[in-house]
């Protein structure tokens, strides 16, 4: 991942695939279409894609309750939050995998275009965790947001506080399992498809959106759809998936670490260290919300400047003339 990304002039798009005819279309040639047809996936396959996974989980969470159910019948000494945890891994890693799987043989496209799994410029690695952390305190406020108008449901609740216990289970499905399959699946699959077909903005928007939706909860909505536009625009500048994996798993890391500054260093900070009640919501200070806000646009434009590209040159110049 130390090397720099190859450089192609701005204004190209490195996942547009050409459409030519078929008796146009030189043998072997990388990401070619056939006349008449278009990348997969577009929107519908995409809804056809989270509805795959949306089926797989509810089946899988049907296990997860009743395997739950028999470690607190039998008296296992396991910790809820580690048999929910490895549960949430177990059934991710099942729904996701056949998805991602499904969406690489139907592209038709080579797989390191429908999984860009290369190198990018190690440097970015400060300025990308640095974002995360602002956008980890932006949408924590975004949820308490969302709850003051949307009160959550007790069982909903309880949920979220066993995540909020931490534990290897947590630590397993939200920082390792979740973050490599969804990014697999959702800027890798779905958001290079979409920017074959589409605008840039239109393509990031519209993975951003399935992404929030996926999650299958309004509570989750607006993490989601912020963290969805990050990581697709984090992908066209680095076109790698890595840096989307890593943000991810820093992203949710949150889950686990709270607990620890909260419990072992004593730091408290309103409507961020405490796990989410039903009944009540506390913003957060001010000065703590001002402080994501500078992190996240600080974050963002290290990234950019990190992965600037030369823009195309101009006829009869050189490039940057």
């Amino acid at each position: 991942m130390s090397g720099p990304p190859e450089e192609t002039p701005a204004d190209v798009n490195p996942y547009q695939s050409p459409v030519v005819a078929p008796a146009e279309l030189p043998a072997g040639q990388p990401g070619a279409i056939p006349w008449g047809q278009k990348p997969f996936p577009g929107i519908g396959g995409a809804i056809l894609l989270v509805l795959l996974i949306t089926a797989l989980q509810c089946a899988g969470g049907v296990g997860v309750a009743i395997v739950t159910g028999a470690v607190q019948a039998l008296e296992i000494p396991l910790e809820p939050s580690d048999v929910m945890g490895l549960g949430m891994a177990a059934v991710q890693f099942m729904a996701f995998v056949p998805a991602i799987v499904l969406g690489c043989v139907l592209a038709r496209r080579p797989a390191r275009e429908v999984l860009p799994l290369g190198s990018f410029p190690f440097l970015v690695l400060v300025p990308m965790v640095v974002a995360a952390v602002g956008l980890v305190i932006l949408v924590s406020e975004c949820d308490n947001l969302t709850r003051s108008v949307l009160p959550m449901p007790d069982e909903l609740a309880e949920m979220f506080r066993d995540l909020f216990e931490g534990g290897v289970g947590t630590f397993v499905a939200l920082v390792i399992v979740a973050p490599l399959v969804e990014e697999l699946l959702f800027r890798g699959v779905i958001l290079t498809g979409f920017l074959a077909r589409y605008r840039r903005g239109t393509a990031i928007g519209a993975s951003a959106v399935l992404f929030a939706v996926a999650h299958l909860n309004p509570y989750q909505f607006a993490a989601g759809l912020v963290t969805g536009v990050f990581l697709g625009w984090l992908l066209v500048r680095t076109r790698s998936l890595w840096p989307c994996i890593l943000v991810h798993a820093a992203f949710n890391a949150h889950v686990v670490l709270v607990p620890v500054l909260r419990d072992q260093l004593g730091v408290e900070i309103p409507g961020f260290t405490a796990p989410p009640e039903a009944a009540v919501v506390e913003f957060q200070p001010a000065w703590f919300n001002a402080l994501g806000l500078v992190l996240a646009a600080a974050g963002t434009l290290g990234v950019a400047a990190l992965t600037a590209r030369p823009r195309a040159a101009p006829e009869g110049g050189p490039a940057g003339a």
